[in-house]
Order: structure tokens, then C-alpha cells, then sequence
């Protein structure tokens, strides 16, 4: 049986980190426009009008990539 102590310091500790602990020295040139990344985030972005019940479109996307986004 897991303690409430016992939970606590599973979730304070380095086993449950929400990032690569390993990762967090990697140094990358960020020194450019943000145009120039390629960052792989499409959330939501073919729709055209509301979450729940709203359009999908691939229009939206298209609008994206000519906004240079």
C-alpha cells in the first residue's frame, strides 16, 4: 500500500519529472525568427469556428502557412 508520504515524494521526484532531466542541457541557437523553426503544433488549427461543433477545414491551414506561421 502506497502512503499519502509515500505519493508525495514519487511525485516530487526526478522518476516522475515532466521533462527528460537528461535533455535539459542540450543548447540550441535560438537566435532566429521564429519562422525559421519548424515547431509540430496543429491544435485545433483546421477549424474554422468553434471547438465543439465548429467546421473543419483545411482552408485554415492554408491560412496559416501564408501568415508565415
Amino acid at each position: 500500500k502506497l502512503s499519502k508520504d509515500g505519493f508525495v515524494k514519487y511525485l516530487m521526484s526526478d522518476e516522475n519529472a515532466p521533462v527528460f532531466l537528461d535533455k535539459l542541457e542540450e543548447w540550441m541557437d535560438m537566435d532566429q525568427p521564429l519562422s525559421h523553426y519548424y515547431i509540430n503544433s496543429s491544435h485545433n488549427t483546421y477549424l474554422s469556428g468553434r471547438q465543439i461543433g465548429g467546421k473543419s477545414t483545411v482552408e485554415m491551414y492554408r491560412q496559416v502557412l501564408l501568415a508565415g506561421c
